[in-house]
Protein backbone atom coordinates (compact mmCIF):
# COMPACT_ATOMS: atom_id res chain seq x y z
CA UNK A 1 0.00 0.00 0.00
CA UNK A 2 1.31 3.67 -0.64
CA UNK A 3 -0.25 6.24 1.47
CA UNK A 4 0.56 10.13 0.24
CA UNK A 5 1.17 12.66 3.33
CA UNK A 6 0.01 15.40 1.93
CA UNK A 7 -0.56 19.11 3.48
CA UNK A 8 0.44 22.59 2.19
CA UNK A 9 4.24 23.58 2.17
CA UNK A 10 5.53 24.36 5.62
CA UNK A 11 3.23 22.86 7.94
CA UNK A 12 4.94 20.51 9.63
CA UNK A 13 4.71 17.37 7.82
CA UNK A 14 8.07 16.30 8.60
CA UNK A 15 7.66 17.05 12.21
CA UNK A 16 4.82 14.84 12.21
CA UNK A 17 5.35 11.84 10.45
CA UNK A 18 8.46 11.92 12.87
CA UNK A 19 6.34 11.90 16.02
CA UNK A 20 4.38 9.01 14.18
CA UNK A 21 7.09 7.09 13.51
CA UNK A 22 9.09 7.87 16.65
CA UNK A 23 8.84 4.58 19.07
CA UNK A 24 7.69 2.44 15.88
CA UNK A 25 10.48 -0.41 15.64
CA UNK A 26 8.87 -1.13 11.76
CA UNK A 27 9.57 2.04 10.09
CA UNK A 28 12.35 2.46 7.75
CA UNK A 29 13.16 5.08 4.23
CA UNK A 30 14.78 8.52 5.40
CA UNK A 31 13.26 12.08 6.73
CA UNK A 32 14.53 15.25 5.44
CA UNK A 33 13.70 17.48 8.70
CA UNK A 34 14.84 21.27 8.66
CA UNK A 35 17.91 21.93 11.08
CA UNK A 36 18.17 25.89 11.11
CA UNK A 37 17.96 27.22 7.47
CA UNK A 38 18.88 23.60 5.96
CA UNK A 39 17.70 20.12 5.86
CA UNK A 40 19.37 17.35 7.09
CA UNK A 41 18.67 13.98 6.05
CA UNK A 42 18.54 11.57 8.81
CA UNK A 43 17.16 7.87 9.74
CA UNK A 44 14.23 6.55 11.41
CA UNK A 45 14.72 4.44 14.39
CA UNK A 46 18.45 5.88 14.31
CA UNK A 47 20.08 8.79 15.33
CA UNK A 48 22.23 8.44 11.99
CA UNK A 49 21.83 11.90 10.59
CA UNK A 50 23.38 12.42 7.23
CA UNK A 51 24.86 16.11 6.94
CA UNK A 52 24.21 18.06 5.36
CA UNK A 53 21.42 16.95 2.44
CA UNK A 54 20.66 20.84 1.42
CA UNK A 55 23.66 23.41 0.87
CA UNK A 56 23.49 27.21 0.35
CA UNK A 57 26.69 27.31 -2.18
CA UNK A 58 26.47 24.73 -5.03
CA UNK A 59 30.61 25.57 -6.49
CA UNK A 60 32.68 22.20 -5.96
CA UNK A 61 29.49 20.34 -4.91
CA UNK A 62 27.63 17.55 -6.90
CA UNK A 63 24.28 18.57 -6.30
CA UNK A 64 20.61 18.43 -7.84
CA UNK A 65 19.03 21.81 -7.86
CA UNK A 66 15.52 22.87 -7.76
CA UNK A 67 15.16 26.56 -7.82
CA UNK A 68 17.06 28.04 -5.22
CA UNK A 69 17.53 24.96 -3.32
CA UNK A 70 20.23 22.61 -3.99
CA UNK A 71 20.89 18.61 -2.36
CA UNK A 72 24.13 17.08 -2.39
CA UNK A 73 23.90 14.05 -4.64
CA UNK A 74 25.58 11.79 -1.60
CA UNK A 75 22.91 12.36 0.48
CA UNK A 76 20.51 11.48 -2.55
CA UNK A 77 22.61 7.80 -2.35
CA UNK A 78 22.45 7.59 1.05
CA UNK A 79 19.00 7.53 0.98
CA UNK A 80 18.82 5.46 -1.49
CA UNK A 81 21.64 2.91 0.37
CA UNK A 82 18.91 3.37 3.20
CA UNK A 83 16.19 1.87 1.47
CA UNK A 84 17.60 -0.93 -0.42
CA UNK A 85 18.36 -2.12 3.38
CA UNK A 86 15.41 -1.34 4.82
CA UNK A 87 13.66 -3.57 1.71
CA UNK A 88 15.53 -6.26 2.45
CA UNK A 89 14.69 -5.74 6.15
CA UNK A 90 11.60 -8.31 6.99
CA UNK A 91 10.78 -6.14 10.58
CA UNK A 92 10.75 -2.90 8.50
CA UNK A 93 6.75 -2.68 6.99
CA UNK A 94 6.50 0.94 6.91
CA UNK A 95 9.10 2.83 4.15
CA UNK A 96 8.97 6.93 4.50
CA UNK A 97 10.34 9.04 1.75
CA UNK A 98 10.67 12.33 2.34
CA UNK A 99 9.78 14.48 -0.04
CA UNK A 100 8.98 13.12 -3.56
CA UNK A 101 7.87 16.70 -5.11
CA UNK A 102 9.36 19.02 -8.20
CA UNK A 103 12.80 17.39 -8.26
CA UNK A 104 10.98 13.98 -9.35
CA UNK A 105 8.70 14.94 -11.48
CA UNK A 106 11.83 16.33 -13.66
CA UNK A 107 12.93 12.33 -13.43
CA UNK A 108 15.58 13.54 -10.79
CA UNK A 109 16.19 13.17 -6.87
CA UNK A 110 14.23 10.21 -5.72
CA UNK A 111 12.78 9.33 -9.17
CA UNK A 112 14.70 6.58 -9.46
CA UNK A 113 14.12 4.70 -6.09
CA UNK A 114 10.21 6.07 -6.81
CA UNK A 115 10.25 3.57 -9.84
CA UNK A 116 11.94 0.88 -8.32
CA UNK A 117 9.61 0.48 -4.99
CA UNK A 118 6.26 0.72 -6.93
CA UNK A 119 6.99 -3.14 -7.72
CA UNK A 120 7.39 -3.63 -4.09
CA UNK A 121 3.89 -5.49 -2.94
CA UNK A 122 5.25 -6.22 0.08
CA UNK A 123 6.00 -3.04 2.42
CA UNK A 124 3.99 0.08 2.49
CA UNK A 125 5.49 3.52 1.73
CA UNK A 126 4.03 6.31 3.13
CA UNK A 127 5.63 9.40 0.87
CA UNK A 128 5.41 13.05 1.94
CA UNK A 129 3.86 15.24 -0.83
CA UNK A 130 3.49 19.50 -0.96
CA UNK A 131 -0.29 19.46 -1.36
CA UNK A 132 -0.23 21.66 -4.08
CA UNK A 133 1.88 18.99 -5.86
CA UNK A 134 -0.04 16.00 -4.96
CA UNK A 135 -2.75 15.74 -8.31
CA UNK A 136 0.93 16.20 -10.29
CA UNK A 137 2.60 13.43 -8.38
CA UNK A 138 -0.47 11.22 -8.54
CA UNK A 139 -0.79 11.54 -12.51
CA UNK A 140 3.42 10.94 -13.33
CA UNK A 141 3.78 7.93 -11.10
CA UNK A 142 0.17 6.31 -11.43
CA UNK A 143 -0.41 6.44 -8.07
CA UNK A 144 -4.55 6.39 -8.72
CA UNK A 145 -4.90 3.20 -5.93
CA UNK A 146 -2.58 5.33 -2.79
CA UNK A 147 -4.49 6.47 -0.18
CA UNK A 148 -4.29 10.13 0.62
CA UNK A 149 -3.41 11.04 4.58
CA UNK A 150 -4.22 14.28 5.80
CA UNK A 151 -2.44 15.32 8.89
CA UNK A 152 -5.35 14.82 11.41
CA UNK A 153 -5.68 11.33 10.14
CA UNK A 154 -1.91 10.33 10.25
CA UNK A 155 -2.28 7.94 13.93
CA UNK A 156 -4.74 5.93 12.02
CA UNK A 157 -1.98 4.25 9.92
CA UNK A 158 -1.06 0.80 12.12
Amino acid sequence: MIYLFSAPVRTGKTTQLMAWAKDRIDVGGFFSPDVGELRVLCRPRSVEIHEPFEIKNPKGHEVQSIGKFHFLDAAFAKAMEWTKEDLENPDIQYLIFDEISKLELKEKGFHALMRSVQKVTDKHFILIVRSDRLAEIIEFYNLNEARIVLPEELFKIS
